[in-house]
């Protein structure tokens, strides 16, 4: 614990956590200086990782496009519940952000500790809009999370929303094996 403490003291003197709160307000200018300006600024996985995190939560999509040039993962899971990015978007219906990360090769189908894909996560939250491009993109709608719910179980809310999640979701099929 003290060790972790330490480290972020460290991280807050040599300016690294600004690297994550310009990815999370979507400051590009910062963000440019830190990457590209700053001399001695290398940033970690760590910081990539919580910067494209943070990015990915808010749907900035220029950063989460800088931040992967610069080399963050766009599959990376080592956060909290081994969240993705993409399920991070998925989680507040950031379509365009999605597109992004499933571009630049986010695993669509990646699961989280509890074994809920990013479609499980849309469709819970009731973004129609998520779910259908998830769908479109070839997200599995079959598969069943550790406590053998479908991205259909999750969205049994009564909600409007989650009604337009489940009409999509009995539209989808299963994807061909080939």
């Amino acid at each position: 614990m003290e060790e972790a403490a330490a480290e972020d003291k460290m991280r807050e003197v040599k300016g690294y956590q600004d690297l994550w709160e310009a990815a999370r307000v979507g400051n590009m200018d910062e963000i440019m200086n830190k990457l590209f300006r700053q001399k001695g600024f290398v940033a970690s996985q760590k910081d990539l990782s919580h910067g494209i995190h943070a990015a990915s939560v808010h749907g900035r999509e220029d950063v989460i496009d800088i931040l992967i040039r610069h080399g963050a993962n766009p599959s990376d899971d080592n956060i909290t519940q081994r969240m993705t990015p993409l399920m991070m978007a998925a989680s507040k219906g950031h379509v365009h952000a999605m597109l992004l990360l499933i571009d630049r090769g986010a695993k669509i189908d990646a699961q989280n500790d509890m074994g809920q894909t990013a479609l499980h996560i849309a469709a819970q939250n009731g973004h129609a809009h998520a779910v259908k491009c998830l769908v479109a993109e070839g997200a599995e709608s079959w598969h069943k999370d550790q406590n053998g719910c479908t991205p259909m179980d999750c969205a049994k809310s009564d909600s409007d929303e989650h009604e337009r999640c489940r009409l999509v979701l009995g539209m989808a099929r299963p994807k061909d094996k080939v």
